[in-house]
């Protein structure tokens, strides 16, 4: 293991250097695979994790609304419009199910 400086940077643009130096020993590292992480994540993109997850959620979610009766809304009370769900989703949900939508403050 390198032993790290314990040297405190006496001005900005010297803080600034190390950090410029520090970054560029990283690239170095991740580029010739001599990093600490033995996993690649250039195997899968991020774009396609993201999709994933959203797939997994919009299935739970539709399973989750086929066995409800009523749907409960909960809101902060603090920021009740911020946490409401999207109105596109909302009106999907209230378009496609035969369901009543309450809102909950909390």
């Amino acid at each position: 293991l390198e032993k790290k400086q314990n040297k405190s940077a006496k001005n900005l643009e010297e803080l600034m250097a190390r950090a410029d130096q520090s970054r560029s020993e990283f690239e170095a590292k991740v580029s010739n695979g001599n990093g600490s992480n033995d996993i690649d994540l250039g195997q899968v993109p991020k774009k396609s994790l993201g999709e994933q997850s959203r797939r997994a959620y919009l299935s739970t979610l539709r399973q989750v609304i086929d066995s409800s009766d009523i749907i409960l809304q909960v809101l902060d009370a603090r920021d009740p419009m911020g946490t409401r769900i999207r109105p596109s989703i909302e009106d999907a949900i209230m378009r496609h199910y035969d369901k009543k939508m309450v809102l909950v403050m909390n």
